[in-house]
């Protein structure tokens, strides 16, 4: 009977031991998955009312992070802005290129993280003078994030683009810069209308100055005209009465 009882006692120990290890389990493997979701979204936490409902919470709540995650990722894989990481080094050799780059270029993903195309190459040869020397400026004392001036590009069809380019400087502990990220996007239709607006304005100013000089002349000639007249009409009008008054 005594080792009934013990047996009994040993198995509600054990038992016991097992609820208390799987809701430490719980609270662990909770405590982990919201540190992923903080790491990921500002979604808000609430309480639960025991440990397998804050866990399922939890987990929902990194379904939901993991969702706003892949939206953004989507955002670079098909929308306008292309995201680059270059390497602070000659040409600026390229580490990632998001997918979309060869929508915007014509050029395969693998040419630039290959090392066979760096970033420099792309920029028309009249623009890359100036691209040098803006991210030489804005590289110095502790600038995080400069925006070029709109540069051109040379597609694979030697087709010339005009970019839009939003650069993030990357520093390590040191403070010296490793690498840079951009975020390209294009912008030769915006810059197309702007040229065709600026031409339109030079129009109407040339047409505005033609008018202007159009009448400064035929006043100037008037006036041209009218001296000589008076001078003769003088002498003439005292002729004229002369010879009425005979």
């Amino acid at each position: 009977m005594a080792a009934r009882r013990r047996g009994c006692l040993r198995r509600c120990t054990d038992y016991i031991d097992s609820v208390i290890s799987r809701r430490d389990r719980i609270r662990a493997l909770t405590a982990r998955v919201r540190t992923i979701v903080a790491d990921r979204s500002g979604l808000p936490t609430t309480a639960a009312d025991d440990e397998l409902g804050e866990l399922e919470h939890e987990i929902d709540r990194l379904v939901r992070a993991s969702h706003v995650g892949l939206q953004e990722r989507l955002l670079f894989l098909v929308g306008p802005v292309v995201m680059f990481r270059w390497i602070n080094a000659a040409g600026w050799p390229v580490e990632y290129v998001s997918p979309n780059i060869v929508a915007l270029t014509g050029y395969p993903v693998e040419d630039f993280v290959s090392a066979r195309r760096s970033y420099a190459s792309l920029i028309h040869k009249d623009d890359l003078p100036r691209v040098l020397e803006e991210v030489t400026v804005n590289s110095k004392g502790d600038t995080r994030w400069f925006v070029h001036k709109p540069y051109r590009m040379i597609r694979a069809d030697d087709v010339a683009v005009w970019v839009a380019d939003y650069t993030v400087i990357l520093r390590d502990e040191a403070g010296t810069i490793t690498h840079y990220f951009g975020y390209i996007m294009d912008i030769s239709e915006q810059v197309e209308q702007h040229g065709r607006l600026e031409q339109e304005r030079r129009q109407v100013e040339l047409a505005a100055e033609l008018d202007r000089a159009k009448t400064e002349f035929f006043t100037n000639v008037s006036h041209e005209f009218r001296t000589p007249l008076t001078l003769i009409l003088g002498p003439l009008e005292a002729l004229l009465g002369g010879v009425l008054d005979a």
